[in-house]
């Protein structure tokens, strides 16, 4: 019931009860009767009051004045509940009422109507229900209807009144809660008293004068007017004037809160602004009305939130028109909150309606509802859900424009135009925009037609990601029906998705007290997805295993056709109830991707058809890839969180091996080892897995294999097995793996079986080769003519936590080592060798024999090889991390070892036995100590001593010594490349060289057809890079030969000692070295040396060779080359030219008949001849001025280019031929030039008399002037160097 009619009807009430009194006095007033206390008493019990009704008064005076009743009384006083509360106390009236009017139950009118100090007691009975007592059912059950007709009665009957009213107050008696009040009180009970204050209320004017009216009010405790009523009216009847209503918001907040309870959910606790009510009437009819709105600030709270809403404002204006209806609208419409301007009310609102607002009109300006979200939490929606969803909503967009219509009797209709509306998902209710709509609504039942380009669609109760759209059609609707159900619902919806096309519906239904229900189906065409998952309704399967499967495992797919169909039911309402959540999922599939179990290779180039109903998964796959290995016609499915899959494979087993290298294998050393090897070959087999989602670690692998064809390359090992052929199982369950199978294969060149058993971590290998295959393995192709044969060997290798164990054994039966003693072994001599390595930790140990013993630890960064001498069995480890050689030989033949090393460098470039390009790929560290140590080197037949060497690591560089009973020195390698090898030699003696090499000479005359094998270039010189050497003496049979000194340049194809220089006594020499690769030859040494000389005899007596040449300047130019090492000097192979310009001198003895021949003639000793002493002939010499010669060498023949030519001081002669230093035998001519008479015979120069000879010169002498010119005599030399055939040519 309306608080305004309540509070009217108890007025009302109050007046007919006093207007019932008049009527029943009324008689009697004429007569006084009333008058008397006793019967005033007794007329009062006759009256229809409550029976718990008491009232009292003094001075109650009726008197009849005309057909006016006149009535004053003091201290009038009515209680209820047996004077329990007071319901009306007045201080005096005086009152003058038409008496005709009450009496025909007319409305009354008061001429006069006088009171003071009133006060009107009011009680809630009810929330929002103000009275004296509990009203009657038909009272409250009568509809309150306003009208602008019923408002113009009710100023029409105030207007007529007389009224003076002062000092005026109403007591608002308000009911205590449930929880203060006593459940068993009897009557209600009730709490703090409001009081609004009537300052006054005036009714004036005549008949002849403007009615007015005019009241002020205000709350008790308030400083200032809060509520105040004017008027004026120059007519009554019919009514024609203004009626005005001025209010503090503050103070219509408090007389709001008196209906409070009417909105439990809200309470207003603050407001500061102004609101004005305008009415005016014209002939009897209401014609116009205003309201005014500024409220700076209210401030509340809503279900225990507090919210602040600013700045509102609001200007209405309404006017009849001519024929009847109301015409107006709404302007400056604002609103804040929290000092935030809100853009969600339309400028302005047009309305047009019938008289009595049966059928009305309703327009507005474009609104925005992106501030709608501001205000949610104050709508007043039924639950705290929905004002949350409305809230989560966050719509946004703008309305173009609103138009509510309603015709008589009929629905409101609404029509608007939505643009760029958009909305986040809520629960259910997907996100959506944005679109553009048009909405069309009866009531509560709403359409909307949309359409966009460029959206979203976003569901994430169903999906993973955001659908973008390019294109979007539909129709939605919502609507509630008659048991208060709200459905929801999307149909004809059309959409393109990343050039897919997608229609369907949806439906959202929420019963009251039921569960909500959601269906949806959705049929997609032509879908291609890098994501295919976003199409998947992930989020509406409650298995959060098959969940995330579908989330994490599909990588890609197209999708030619697939539908969706859900039936979802929300069990909120109903904790203790399951979901009954029902999805059906069928898809065609193309060119899938996908992980089938964690941390696997994914599944590729999937094609098949897919259905899912609930949480079961069925697939029929036509063709699919797993790492290169294909399937055809394989089945999968996921039942009872099951997931199954068979399939048959083809494929190469480089696919399968490359698959079980990414797999997430739990036996570590199997996975490493699996990550060593590459593989190729044939291979058919099949696939099944069983997978329980719920457990991915209990997943169980089985796969069968024949290979055929097939190779395998071990990195670890740097081997590779060909012609592999066999059958091989894989399994793998409670998270171990196992490979078993037999193989067989090719490898070093022959036969191996291998007899796999990788559960119990091992492989049998047992095998036939041959040492040269094992030589191409170790990428020692040139050991192939030194080391060759059949092997037979067997190994085992285990594989464990901590690594592969690997075993070998071979007796090496059949091998041949053509190495020097003790190393050489003939084919059918067993040497044992064994081989135990530790791959995990890198440690390992070989023995071969009792010839060699290596072993090493530290991932083979430690290390020790022993050879000849075995170390005792305790031998300690040595405190460096590195690896060390130490040999220990009775004798250390240089030449065997410089054969077999030469037989070595002769196939380094044979490329067609290279087995591989690289040496065995497992890295160990460096070596970093090498000790040799021998008491005897062996040189030909010849020891040359004891010697002992050490090479080794100082910081980052080689330093090496040797210290022999021949040689001492060091020699340094620097890390840096840049920086030359450095070697010195202290000293060198070589007389044991040449004492082997007198012998070898020697030997090699004894035996024809014997000759050296020449040294090939080293392939590792290149190695060396480039350094300088210094001998600072070189010894030859106890003499100081000189020393030597050179800078070297090596590559691959030769070593360059340039320069070169040798210093020896009364000789420097300087010059080129080099010892290169020569085509078809094994190398090639070149030699260029340009020598200047003082006396040559000290340089030969050096060599021990006395008194043969004296000289006191001489040039000496050597160019050589010769086949072989430097060392392979062989006159007989060597080949250049020697070039001499040497000063005076003499050749003090030469035990030769052409050379004393020579120095017969020698017109320099003529003085002597003449004394007849002829002992220079025979042990002085030949003496020169100046010797010059031009010859060559070719394969130990020297020939001269131009004669050699003696210059004597009075005596020339010349030397012209060849020599055969290999044969020891001479061809030359020898010219002589001597100054003799043609009248003087020469038969004794002719027939070799010396005696004649002098006595010849001498005449030459004495008769020098008869001597007109010069005789020349030319011999042919030849025969061996001992004793040339000297025979004369010719003479002139």
């Amino acid at each position: 019931m309306s608080s305004l009619r309540i509070l009217t009807r108890w007025l009302l009430t109050l007046v007919a009860i006093v207007l019932l009194l008049l009527a029943v006095v009324a008689t009697s007033l004429r007569l006084g009767v009333l008058n008397q206390p006793a019967l005033q008493q007794q007329v009062v019990e006759l009256l229809p009051l409550p029976s718990s009704w008491h009232a009292r008064w003094q001075n109650l005076r009726l008197e009849l004045d005309g057909r006016e009743l006149v009535v004053t009384l003091d201290n009038l006083a009515l209680d209820g509940d047996e004077g329990m509360r007071s319901l009306l106390s007045l201080g005096s009236m005086d009152a003058r009422v038409d008496l005709i009017d009450l009496l025909t139950g007319h409305a009354p009118t008061f001429s006069k109507f006088q009171t003071r100090d009133a006060t009107i007691d009011l009680y809630e009975n009810e929330p929002g229900q103000w009275g004296w007592g509990p009203s009657s059912q038909e009272d409250d059950d009568a509809p309150f209807e306003f009208s602008p007709e019923r408002l113009t009665t009710w100023v029409e009957t105030l207007m007529q009144q007389s009224v003076d009213l002062h000092n005026a107050r109403i007591d608002f008696h308000g009911r205590l809660p449930q929880s203060a009040s006593k459940p068993d009180a009897d009557s209600d009970q009730y709490g703090e008293v409001t009081s609004l204050l009537v300052d006054h209320l005036a009714i004036t004017g005549g008949e002849r004068r403007p009615r007015t009216i005019s009241a002020s009010a205000h709350w008790e405790g308030a400083e200032e007017e809060g509520l105040g009523l004017a008027g004026r009216f120059d007519s009554v009847a019919p009514l024609d004037g203004q009626l005005q209503v001025r209010a503090d918001a503050e103070q219509v907040r408090q007389l709001a809160t008196l209906w409070s309870a009417l909105w439990p959910d809200y309470g207003v606790s603050d407001a500061s602004g102004q609101v004005s009510l305008w009415a005016g009437w014209h002939d009897g009819t209401m014609a116009s009305g205003r309201l005014s709105l500024s409220v700076a600030s209210l401030s509340g709270a809503h279900r225990d939130a507090a919210f602040t809403l600013n700045d509102i404002t609001l200007e209405a204006g309404l006017e009849r028109t001519a024929n009847g209806r109301w015409q107006g609208g709404i302007e400056q419409l604002g609103l804040s909150r929290d000092g935030h301007p809100l853009s969600l009310l339309p400028e302005a609102v047009e309305l047009e309606a019938s008289k009595d607002f049966a059928d009305f009109s309703v327009t507005t300006t474009p609104l925005a509802l992106d501030d709608i979200t501001a205000i949610a939490d104050l709508i007043p929606l039924p639950d705290d859900e929905s004002r949350q969803m409305l809230s989560g909503m966050a719509l946004k967009g703008r309305v173009d424009g609103i138009a509510i219509h309603r015709q008589q009797g009929g629905p409101i209709e609404t029509r608007a135009a939505l643009r760029d509306i958009s909305s986040q998902p809520v629960q259910q209710i997907p996100g959506f925009g944005p679109v553009d709509g048009w909405l069309t609504a009866e009531g509560l039942d709403a359409q909307i037609h949309f359409g966009a380009r460029h959206t979203e669609l976003n569901m994430p109760e169903v999906f993973l990601t955001p659908w973008t759209l390019d294109n979007v059609t539909g129709r939605l609707a919502f609507n509630v029906d008659d048991d208060g159900g709200i459905h929801f619902g999307g149909s004809d919806i059309e959409l393109e998705h990343r050039g897919a096309h997608a229609s369907g519906d949806f439906t959202l239904t929420a019963p009251p007290g039921q569960p909500e229900r959601f269906d949806m189906n959705v049929a997609f065409e032509n879908v291609s997805a890098e994501h295919p998952r976003e199409w998947l309704p992930v989020r509406a399967i409650d298995d959060p295993e098959v969940r995330v499967w579908l989330d994490k495992r599909i990588h890609r797919a197209d999708i030619p056709e697939g539908q969706i169909a859900l039936r979802l039911v929300f069990n909120d309402d109903r904790p203790g109830a399951p979901d009954e959540d029902k999805v059906k999922l069928s898809v065609e599939a193309r060119n899938v991707s996908m992980t089938w179990q964690e941390g696997w290779p994914p599944v590729t180039g999937l094609d098949g058809r897919f259905t899912m109903s609930g949480n079961n998964f069925d697939a029929d796959i036509t063709h699919a890839n797993l790492m290169g290995l294909v399937s055809r016609g394989a089945k999968a499915s996921l039942k009872d969180q099951q997931f199954t899959l068979s399939a048959l494979v083809t494929g190469d087993a480089g696919n399968l091996l490359s698959l079980l290298q990414k797999a997430p294998l739990e036996d570590q050393s199997l996975s490493e080892t699996l990550d060593t090897w590459r593989t190729s070959g044939s291979l058919i087999g099949s696939v099944n897995v069983s997978l329980p989602t719920t457990d991915p670690d209990a997943v169980t692998i089985r796969g069968d294999g024949r290979l055929d064809g097939g190779t395998l390359y071990s990195k670890e090992s740097d081997l590779t097995v060909t012609d592999i052929e066999g059958n091989v199982h894989y399994g793998y369950r409670q998270q171990q793996s196992s490979i078993t199978g037999t193989l067989d294969a090719r490898v070093f060149e022959g036969p191996v079986r291998a007899r796999l058993h990788l559960m119990d971590g091992g492989i049998d290998i047992s095998g036939h080769g041959y040492a040269e295959g094992v030589a191409g393995w170790l990428g020692l192709e040139n050991i192939i003519p030194i080391v060759h044969g059949p092997i037979d060997y067997t190994a085992q290798i285990m594989l464990g936590d901590s690594g592969a164990q690997i075993h070998v054994q071979t007796p090496l039966k059949g091998l041949s080592l053509q190495l020097p003693q003790p190393f050489q072994k003939s084919p059918d001599t067993p040497l044992p060798l064994t081989l135990d390595v530790d791959v995990g930790s890198g440690a390992g140990e070989m023995q071969i024999g009792d010839l060699v013993r290596a072993r090493w630890r530290h991932n083979s960064h430690q290390g020790q090889v022993w050879l000849e001498q075995m170390p005792p069995e305790n031998v300690k480890w040595p405190d460096q991390e590195h690896w060390q050689v130490n040999w220990h030989a009775d004798r250390l033949d240089l030449m065997a070892w410089q054969l077999a090393i030469s037989q070595l460098s002769d196939t380094a470039d044979d490329n067609s036995r290279r087995r591989r390009p690289d040496a065995p790929s497992q890295k160990i560290s460096p070596i970093e100590r090498v000790a040799v140590d021998t008491d005897c080197v062996l040189f030909g037949v010849t020891c040359l001593g004891s010697a002992r060497g050490l090479a080794e690591v100082r910081g980052n560089d080689w330093h090496a010594s040797v210290d022999s009973s021949f040689l001492s020195g060091t020699a340094d390698w620097r890390d840096d490349p840049q920086l030359p090898v450095i070697v010195h030699i202290d000293w060198v003696d070589l007389t044991p060289l040449m004492t082997e090499s007198k012998r070898s000479s020697e030997t090699a005359d004894d035996s024809e057809g014997a000759g050296t094998t020449l040294t090939a270039y080293p392939e590792g010189l290149a190695s060396l890079g480039d350094g300088e050497f210094t001998v600072d003496q070189v010894r030859l049979d106890g003499n100081m030969l000189g020393s030597v000194s050179g800078r070297w340049h090596s590559d691959d194809e030769r070593i360059d000692i340039s320069p070169l220089q040798i210093h020896m006594r009364d000789l420097d020499a300087s010059g080129q070295l080099v010892w290169e690769r020569a085509g078809s030859l094994p190398s090639l040494t070149r030699l260029r040396l340009d020598a200047a000389a003082g006396n040559l005899g000290n340089t030969m007596a050096s060599f021990g060779i006395d008194n043969v040449l004296q000289t006191d300047q001489g040039k000496i130019d050597t160019r050589l080359a010769w086949p072989g090492a430097p060392w392979q000097f062989d006159v007989a192979s060597a080949n250049g030219s020697v070039n001499a310009d040497l000063g005076s001198g003499r050749l003090t003895f030469v035990q030769s008949r052409w050379a004393n021949l020579v120095s017969l003639l020698n017109l320099d000793n003529l003085i002597r001849r003449l004394q007849l002493n002829f002992s220079d002939v025979t042990r002085s010499g030949i003496a020169f001025k100046s010797v010059k010669a031009r010859t060559t060498l070719h394969e130990g023949v020297v020939s001269t280019v131009e004669p050699v030519r003696f210059d004597g001081s009075a005596t020339r002669f010349s030397v012209q031929g060849q020599v055969d230093i290999p044969k020891n035998t001479l061809d030359a001519h020898l010219g002589v030039t001597v100054p003799v008479s043609q009248n003087l015979p020469l038969a004794a120069v002719l027939v070799g008399a010396p005696q004649v000879g002098g006595v010849l010169y001498l005449l030459h002498w004495l008769f020098e002037p008869w001597f007109d010119r010069v005789s020349q005599v030319h011999y042919h030399v030849a025969g061996p160097w001992a004793s040339p055939q000297v025979k004369l040519e010719h003479t002139r």
